[in-house]
């Protein structure tokens, strides 16, 4: 499976559930270019960014660390 970069993952995201980036921005309250400056400096993004756009698309983001050799789920809250 090829990886995609984050930027390609939020077009996908926005595809899926039908939204423009300028619905996106005005979710947010910024304007498009914003949102698309943002895009696209996506490898560079927050974590913190990541979850408010999935949030103004209307999905919940959630992050997982596992441990390679336990396979147990680590919680970080």
């Amino acid at each position: 499976m090829k990886e995609l970069d984050t930027n390609a993952i939020m077009q996908i995201l926005f595809i899926k559930k039908k939204v423009s980036i300028s619905e996106i921005a005005e979710r947010l309250g910024v304007s498009r270019q914003t949102v698309s400056v943002k895009l696209g400096k996506a490898d560079d993004m927050k974590i913190s960014d990541i979850m408010k756009i999935a949030a103004a698309a209307g999905v919940n983001c959630k992050l997982t660390f596992t441990d390679k050799e336990t396979g147990e789920v680590i919680d970080i809250q």
